[in-house]
């Protein structure tokens, strides 16, 4: 089948692409939920769905969790290295220090695919809560110094419209 032959075919195209970035170097001793970052992106029809893949970069922490959400519901997010997790919609938990180092940085990852049935503009954000007491970091290790570019990240979250 040559492509010439799709015309006028948009079920399972990419129709547009968003990528938002955030270099900022970040720690929190918060124990509530606290925005990083976010994308915006207005769906073409509210029967396409939106998928967001999102790379995010820690610094040693304890028992946090690090989610994606539209509006207030918590849609995605990334669990520990021993698979214990809390699952909420994909939603999880770290039950462990993510780095064994106060100079490395862990890349975590995942995606979602989403469906805001809406024509208007959706906001994913993306966050972390700290479920004890502790400092966890973003895009940075915890012993960070200017003079060591390995200590520090740049996370993306990047929302793909995908036709239905």
């Amino acid at each position: 089948v040559s492509g010439a032959n799709l015309t006028g075919v948009s079920a399972g195209k990419i129709l547009q692409v968003v990528q938002t970035t955030s270099s900022t170097q970040s720690s929190s001793t918060s124990t509530s939920d606290v925005e990083i970052f976010n994308a915006a992106i207005t769906p073409s029809s509210s029967s396409n769905e939106i998928s967001i893949q999102v790379a995010l970069y820690v610094g040693r922490g304890n028992n946090e969790t690090y989610w994606s959400k539209r509006g207030s519901k918590k849609i995605g997010g990334v669990g520990g290295s021993r698979g214990t997790f809390i699952n909420n919609n994909s939603f999880y938990n770290i039950d462990e220090a993510v780095t064994s180092s106060d100079h490395s940085i862990d890349a975590l990852s995942w995606n979602y695919v989403d469906s805001p049935s809406t024509t208007s503009a959706v906001t994913y954000q993306i966050g972390v809560k700290n479920n004890q007491n502790g400092t966890l970091y973003v895009n940075r290790t915890v012993n960070d110094s200017d003079t060591a570019d390995f200590e520090r990240g740049t996370s993306e979250i990047i929302a793909m419209e995908v036709g239905a």
